[in-house]
């Protein structure tokens, strides 16, 4: 390198006059040649503003080029000749048959009610369904499912003549987690004690996802009318499950 510090007037190479005179945007730098000046073998050169009249000139920012090197491939090991072989496999499938959409309730199921207590001078009692369980079996099809409760209106065991609306029955139904091997199980909204309309829905199996058992309970609240005599009533409240 003969001169290090480059500067427009210090080459040799250039109408260097007049880019002083018009100013404007350059290239400016060096050639690496042999050959007696004949062949390039190289070049470096940086972009320059040259302010016209004064020739001052600034050189343009550079920016690193980072270039990421290509891995190389791990190469797979070959085996031995001689130490592998290969067994071909074709098994057979039948076809799932479907299975049934059921409901169990337990013999002689019977809700358990709370002794009643005066709420805003109204009779209430509360209380516990129990357990009840649809099992889908229907593992081809998947339809999924709807429980339905419906409620009958409730009867003086002492005197027929006295009744009290099954509207009176707050039902809150639920999701029990031990025992429930189905997915996509979802419990319906609750019926408010005194606003309650039946039938109603209980609970719901989504389709594709909810083969197996569903474990289903609710809670109950029963307020009495306060003009009703005191006394037990009776009902029943009827399940029924349908597919989608």
């Amino acid at each position: 390198m003969l001169n290090p510090f480059i500067t427009p007037v210090s080459l040799y190479n250039g109408a260097q006059g007049a880019a002083k005179a018009a100013g404007g945007n350059y290239s400016l730098g060096i050639a690496c040649t042999n050959l007696n000046g004949v062949a390039v073998t190289s070049a470096f050169f940086r972009s320059i503003s040259v302010t016209p009249v004064t020739g001052a000139f600034t050189a343009s920012a550079t920016t690193d080029v980072v270039t990421t090197p290509t891995a190389t491939p791990t190469p797979t090991p070959t085996a031995p000749a001689g130490t592998t072989g290969t067994v071909a496999l074709a098994p057979t499938t039948a076809n799932a048959t479907n299975g049934a959409l059921a409901l169990t309730v337990p013999a002689g199921a019977a809700a358990t009610f709370s002794a009643p207590s005066l709420v805003n001078n109204k009779s209430t009692t509360v209380g516990t369904l129990g357990a009840v369980t649809v099992n889908d079996g229907r593992v081809v099809s998947r339809n999924g499912w709807d429980l339905s409760a419906n409620v009958a209106n409730f009867v003086n065991s002492t005197d027929a003549t006295s009744t009290i609306s099954k509207i009176q029955l707050g039902l809150a139904p639920s999701v029990t987690v031990a025992g429930t091997s189905a997915t996509g199980v979802t419990a319906a909204a609750a019926q408010v004690a005194g606003s309650a309309s039946y039938p109603a829905a209980f609970a719901s199996g989504a389709a594709a996802n909810t083969v197996g058992d569903s474990v289903l309970n609710a809670g109950l609240t029963f307020v009495a009318p306060q003009e009703k005599a005191a006394g037990t009533y009776t009902s029943t409240l009827t399940l029924t499950v349908v597919s989608k």
